[in-house]
């Protein structure tokens, strides 16, 4: 890629990385959380689920206005908002205490949710606007990679400072948000060349995309969905069975945190480096990210050390990171540029979603025995896998094709 592409793509790269730093860095700071704010398991969950629905409802917004204004002034306005939560934390935290602080603070995180909303969602379709489809593939798999480094090091990184104090982590957002504000300001120039459709119009138009590539976008989605879902309801299990069954605390559980999200950067950055040439392998990496994502769920309750468990969920990362990238490129690739941000949201509004739905799914089908919720993950992501399989690859290699010229 030219020196200027390089620029771009660091601009971009760092939104999605620190956007990721909303949820990984405070999973490993819950127990800490819980006995300062003196609030149950369940209720410490409910700063990632608050975030992530919040920007679930929201990104669709967002899309919709990125479509009809500069990205990049959606984006800017939405690190705004992210980095604002994270700070309004932290103040009230240092300054009030009291019981009616927690109900703040999940106040604080939909503030932050809704920034995060016009966040990663937007850099992808931003990334579709500003490189060819030749460069998509690998600019896509780089975003993913920075995407998922940031859940490597935010672990770590939450542990490290809530060795200072719980609510230290917070302070971190503004910092991170306001370096990101300058490169995406002095970076990124964005081409105006979007067609201002009509509000009636636009949904019109996507409705007409769903109809005819309606049956990639769909099992795109619901596959995005499963593996954030598996994903994050397996990192909130990690939190617990760490620190109660193994007494791993601190930054050494961080760091253990940090093992499948390690493995999803790696698979992420190959996957979507391959994918820059050989577009017709994207179902198949599809797949057996699928398939790995499937046993490994199976194979965690099966455990009987933690070098099996922590074996288990390496190849789970590893899978992830074979699906997410191809499915982004798919998706990508199905919307044409004026509906773009409305169909690039709709895929990142589900991906939160999971994100949301997997600590609270985890730990209530977990009430009823602690292996449902691995096995119903198992088949989740078999039952997904059978319906990529029937997708006919040469439709897929042709959508790729045909967007060669976009």
């Amino acid at each position: 890629m030219r020196s200027q592409t390089k620029y771009k793509l660091t601009a971009l790269s760092s939104v999605t990385f620190i956007m990721v730093f909303g949820n990984s860095m405070l999973i490993p700071v819950f127990p800490q959380i819980q006995q300062a704010l003196n609030i149950s398991f369940f209720q410490v969950g409910l700063l990632i689920t608050y975030y992530s629905i919040a920007a679930s409802i929201f990104i669709p917004v967002f899309g919709f206005v990125s479509d009809h204004i500069k990205r990049k002034i959606v984006i800017i306005a939405a690190v705004s908002l992210y980095g604002l939560g994270g700070g309004i934390i932290g103040l009230l935290s240092f300054f009030r205490e009291g019981d009616g602080i927690f109900s703040l603070i999940l106040a604080s995180r939909i503030i932050q949710g809704i920034g995060a909303a016009g966040m990663s969602p937007i850099v992808l379709a931003l990334v579709g606007d500003l490189f060819s489809s030749e460069e998509r593939p690998k600019a896509l798999g780089l975003i993913e990679a920075s995407n998922i480094f940031g859940k490597v090091i935010s672990p770590v990184f939450g542990s490290l400072l809530a060795l200072l104090v719980w609510f230290a982590p917070f302070f971190v957002y503004p910092l991170l948000a306001l370096p990101v504000i300058i490169a995406m300001l002095f970076l990124i120039d964005e081409p105006d060349n979007k067609k201002k459709t009509p509000f009636k119009k636009y949904f019109s138009d996507l409705k007409n995309i769903f109809t005819q590539r309606g049956k990639f976008l769909w099992i795109s989605f619901l596959s995005a969905w499963a593996s954030f879902l598996i994903l994050f309801g397996v990192l909130a299990f990690l939190s617990d069975i760490l620190e109660t069954r193994y007494g791993i605390k601190g930054v050494l559980k961080g760091a253990v945190i940090a093992i499948p999200v390690s493995a999803w950067t790696i698979s992420s950055f190959l996957s979507g480096f391959h994918l820059q040439k050989k577009t017709q392998h994207l179902k198949y990496f599809v797949m057996t990210g699928l398939l790995l994502l499937g046993v490994t769920s199976v194979f965690i309750t099966f455990s009987q050390n933690i070098y099996f468990m922590l074996a288990s969920v390496f190849l789970m990362g590893f899978g992830g990171g074979l699906v997410i990238p191809p499915l982004t490129v798919l998706v990508t690739n199905c919307a044409p540029i004026e509906e773009r941000g409305g169909i690039v949201s709709l895929y990142g509004s589900i991906r939160f979603f999971g994100v949301a739905v997997g600590p609270p799914l985890f730990s209530f089908l977990a009430d009823f025995n602690n292996k449902i919720p691995f096995w119903s993950s198992g088949a989740l992501a078999v039952g997904l896998l059978i319906m990529f399989a029937f997708l006919n690859n040469q439709e897929i290699i042709e959508l790729c094709e045909k967007m060669k010229e976009a």
